[in-house]
């Protein structure tokens, strides 16, 4: 993944073609997600929920512009 940046515009991601088959592999395969969240703190078991939720913070999230930029 390549990512440029301006000030004055939003960051942009730009990904090569190998990142965008790999994702589009990702995508295809059969309980992806589920296979992400076992795969966080392994030696945890159960605690699926609590595991799903750490795997959606370390994801998610919008940029946020403060006062100091």
């Amino acid at each position: 993944m390549i990512r440029k940046k301006d000030a004055d515009v939003d960051d942009m991601l730009q990904f090569t073609t190998e990142g965008l088959d790999e994702i589009q592999r990702m995508r295809n395969t059969p309980n992806f997600f589920n296979k992400v969240v076992d795969s966080i703190a392994p030696t945890i078991f159960s605690h699926q929920d609590i595991k799903r939720a750490i795997l959606l913070m370390l994801l998610g999230g919008v940029h946020k512009l403060t006062h100091d930029s």
